[in-house]
Formats: C-alpha cells, sequence, structure tokens
C-alpha cells in the first residue's frame, strides 16, 4: 500500500484549533441529566458502577457553553454506601431489603438542580474536571 492511498481519505478535511474546555476548581451548578451502568473488571473480577452525569455551564472568553460531567459510585446500595449516601443527600428514601429499579432512581434524580464542587485531575489520558464525590447535593 502506498503512501497516497493510506491518506486518501484525508483529502479536503480540515481540523481547526480550539482553546481546552476547562472547568475551574471550586464550586459550580449543574443538572443531573442520565444515569448509566458501566462495568469494570479489575485482577479478574467485574465490578459495576451507577455514573450521575451532570450538566453545567461552562464560561468562555467566546460565550457560554455546556460541559456534562459524571460522577460515579459503586453499583452497591446500603446506608454506608457512597451511592446510598448520595441518594440520601438527594432527598431518595430507601429501606434495607427492599429492591429498587435503577430507571425509577433515575426518574426521580434526572432534571434536579445540584450544587458540586470539582477539582482538576491529570492522568495519562488527559486532564479533566474531577466530581469530589460526597459534594453533589440539591441545590438550595
Amino acid at each position: 500500500m502506498s503512501k497516497e492511498t493510506k491518506q486518501n481519505n484525508l483529502n479536503g478535511m480540515e481540523i481547526t484549533a480550539t482553546k481546552p474546555k476547562m472547568l475551574e476548581d471550586g464550586v459550580h451548578y449543574g443538572t443531573i441529566t442520565e444515569l448509566n451502568v458501566r462495568t469494570s473488571e479489575k485482577n479478574g473480577e467485574t465490578f459495576q458502577y451507577v455514573d450521575i452525569h451532570i450538566e453545567t455551564l461552562l464560561q468562555l472568553d467566546t460565550g457560554d457553553d455546556l460541559i456534562t460531567l459524571r460522577v460515579g459510585y459503586p453499583l452497591v446500595l446500603t446506608e454506608l454506601s457512597s451511592f446510598g449516601q448520595f441518594l440520601k443527600t438527594m432527598n431518595f428514601s430507601f429501606k434495607e431489603g427492599e429492591t429498587y429499579k435503577l430507571s425509577d432512581i433515575a426518574k426521580s434524580l434526572i432534571g434536579t438542580s445540584v450544587k458540586f464542587q470539582t477539582t482538576t485531575v491529570e492522568t495519562t489520558r488527559g486532564t479533566f474536571a474531577n466530581i469530589i464525590k460526597g459534594t453533589v447535593k440539591p441545590q438550595e
């Protein structure tokens, strides 16, 4: 295969360099827009997490823009688990021994205005705004 053939699909394509969308560390306000479950494997064990997606306003020099951040909790529901603590903070009541549909939990949370705190985290995949667990609370 020639170099020309390998580059054929690049003809006419352009890319524009833009300012990175960075959220400053601190307190922010947003709206819960989605809940989803993801599965992760570590050392041969499978773990499930529930991700809470929060949309917030990012102010750039060029105007306002919306970004979505997420915070994840292990999918364990007890009075002491981080997911259980989050739900209690969001005024979602649950009782030991009862079963709850995640779709019902999502319905009660989606659209809720929240206040939360972020910090910037650098990883091998890049630099990101990270929601600090335990700081997501209903907006007063």
